[in-house]
């Protein structure tokens, strides 16, 4: 009966959320200016496997300067923005921004990373005031592409994950990099940072924790092997439909997407506490991708869920407080 209802309600989401096919394909497959094809490109991202940290560096230039405006401030956080250290040729797209939920003192920070095209944060704004009523505070950025960093005439998200296969490694970098400008900044405020990645939004965490010194890390409906994820989640249906028009096959898009994939740089991870939470009946990331990423970190403790994938907000309050406890030991 779970697994029944939690699908169904995955089933009915995704009829009122948008076909997530991209309106904007490039006919090149560019990065950094440069063409490559997925066999070309794979081979030029080997040498980072063993030291991402130099694929997904800080900033794009040695002089970048990180300055954080405080935008606006709201009974339950305040937004701040900073320039983003990667260059985009979408102005809306220029800046960062993050919302902090930092009432009262505390010294361990949070950073939630959320999922793909996201229409709002509304449940995440409402995970992190709960996190920060706890005692902890609780960093919610915007990734690349979403929300206010949307450009006009699309949707929030459509062009950070879609058939553009090296866009979508470009936009990778750019947020995490955004991400280890966050860490860097907040690192001598706090006794311990970790960092939640949920969904999509786990992908990134986990790069993050890969190039980062992190004191801990919640994979939270989440997994590798990219490639698989595509070609095999309901989810992301539209982006196979538009790789499998340019004959692009799974295995090929494992290979071009390995430098942003855990199953090729998991091994890196620097987190020193890893807590894994797997949504038994999942089918936008399929169990069994959630399982080869708890396999790639070396089978660390593992929080079952009775859901699918949009319905783990069913159970968000025992995740939560269980998150809590974990951070709090």
């Amino acid at each position: 009966m779970d697994k029944f209802f939690s699908q169904l309600i995955d089933k009915l989401y995704q009829k009122v959320t948008h076909d997530k096919s991209c309106s904007l394909l490039f006919e090149k497959e560019e990065f950094d200016g440069i063409e490559y094809s997925n066999e070309s490109f794979h081979e030029y991202s080997k040498q980072y496997l063993n030291k991402p940290e130099d694929f997904y560096r800080k900033s794009e230039s040695s002089d970048y300067l990180l300055e954080i405006i405080e935008r606006n401030e709201t009974p339950k956080f305040k937004l701040y923005s900073f320039t983003s250290p990667f260059a985009t040729q979408f102005k809306e797209n220029e800046n960062c921004y993050y919302k902090m939920f930092d009432k009262g003192s505390a010294n361990t920070l949070l950073i939630f990373s959320p999922g793909w095209a996201r229409p709002n944060l509304k449940m995440e704004v409402n995970f992190c005031t709960k996190i920060s009523r706890a005692g902890i505070h609780c960093l919610l950025p915007t990734i690349p592409f979403h929300q206010e960093r949307t450009p006009n005439g699309f949707y929030s998200g459509e062009l950070f994950i879609s058939a553009n296969q090296l866009f979508t490694v470009a936009n990778f970098r750019q947020y995490v990099s955004e991400l280890r400008q966050i860490v860097g900044h907040y690192r001598s405020k706090y006794q311990k940072i970790g960092v939640v990645g949920m969904s999509s939004g786990g992908i990134q965490a986990g790069l993050l924790a890969t190039v980062e010194d992190i004191d801990f890390y919640f994979p939270f409906i989440t997994g590798a092997e990219l490639g698989g994820i595509t070609w095999n989640g309901s989810l992301t249906r539209f982006v196979k439909k538009d790789l499998n028009n340019k004959n692009i096959t799974e295995k090929q898009l494992n290979n071009i997407w390995a430098i942003a994939d855990q199953k090729y740089v998991g091994h890196n991870c620097k987190a020193k506490y890893i807590k894994q939470y797997i949504s038994k009946y999942d089918e936008i990331i399929p169990t069994k991708y959630q399982l080869i990423l708890n396999d790639i970190y070396k089978n660390p403790k593992i929080f079952y869920i009775n859901n699918a994938h949009t319905s783990v907000y069913l159970s968000l309050n025992s995740i939560i407080a269980d998150m809590i406890k974990e951070m709090r030991h």
